[in-house]
């Protein structure tokens, strides 16, 4: 893979994915990962949601939250 050649880092295949704008099933045999449709999360954020939409930042709350907790022990 290019990005791997030019930065010396590895892809992790498992954790990524194609999401189609036009016929990508080439790309998903030649890369092997997985294909997801939108709306998908980038950083735990659900991408192409308004950042200004309560409804996307619950999730991020939830997980800060439940983290917080496990610190505060």
């Amino acid at each position: 893979m290019w990005f791997e050649a030019i930065s010396g880092r590895k892809v992790n295949l498992d954790k990524s994915e194609l999401i189609p704008v036009a016929n990508v099933e080439e790309l998903v045999s030649e890369l092997g990962c997985k294909v997801e449709s939108l709306p998908s999360t980038y950083l735990g954020m659900p991408s192409g949601a308004p950042f200004k939409s309560v409804a996307a930042w619950d999730g991020v709350e939830e997980r800060f939250c439940k983290r917080l907790a496990m610190w505060k022990r």
